[in-house]
């Protein structure tokens, strides 16, 4: 039963649940429920879970809106996730937060600091990057430095895809969206069902029947 409802309850109400959240930060339901399925299908093309690309996303939009958060810079990401076999979350927040801060011509030393630990920003970099803020550059120079040294792990992604962790992690992606997908209606009874069963509960009769 807990697989099942993991499957079947528990990715559509992820999916339902990110979509919300998605249209929250964008304004606009239709584009962020196509958002959120370019998303999922998206993981199934790479060896990480649905998950945390979507918790990925999310801090992207959070942090740079549309400019920062599209499937360009979540590949880009992604691909140095893989390749330093860092969490695909942990690594947009802190990207996410170079990102503000260099946009509002702040200093991003904790967050090049912690992008260091995490093996993904090189040195000369971080170099390049204060020297140009501190001379007056401008955000997007500054940031091209880091899309630069980013770049050296493209294709990381897509060759680990095909590896047995790749394999199954895509596997069972796949699974739980296809099973999402097909038990739909039977999550929106589900849903209608225990909205029933609240409002129901949340009645003075019963509240005085319990007492």
């Amino acid at each position: 039963f807990n697989k099942v409802s993991g499957a079947i309850i528990g990715m559509n109400a992820s999916l339902e649940t990110s979509t919300l959240q998605f249209e929250t930060l964008m304004g606009n339901a239709d584009q962020a429920r196509e958002h959120v399925e370019s998303l999922f299908e998206f993981a199934k093309r790479t060896p990480f879970e649905t998950a945390p690309i979507i918790e990925a996303s999310r801090m992207l939009q959070v942090f740079g809106g549309a400019s920062l958060n599209s499937l360009k810079n979540i590949t880009l990401f992604g691909d140095a996730a893989a390749a330093v076999s860092a969490p695909i979350n942990e690594l947009s927040f802190w990207i996410g937060r170079a990102y503000s801060s260099i946009q509002a011509g702040r200093p991003f030393g904790e967050a090049a600091m912690r992008l260091q630990e995490l093996a993904v920003l090189s040195p000369q970099a971080r170099n390049e990057m204060e020297r140009l803020q501190k001379a007056g550059a401008s955000a997007s120079e500054v940031w091209a430095v880091m899309e630069k040294d980013l770049g050296r792990f493209t294709g990381a992604m897509e060759r680990q895809a095909g590896t047995w962790a790749g394999l199954t992690s895509t596997l069972s992606d796949t699974i739980q969206i296809l099973s999402a997908k097909a038990f739909k209606p039977l999550f929106q009874l589900a849903s209608n069902g225990i909205a029933n069963l609240n409002k129901l509960l949340g009645e003075k009769s019963i509240e005085k029947g319990v007492e």
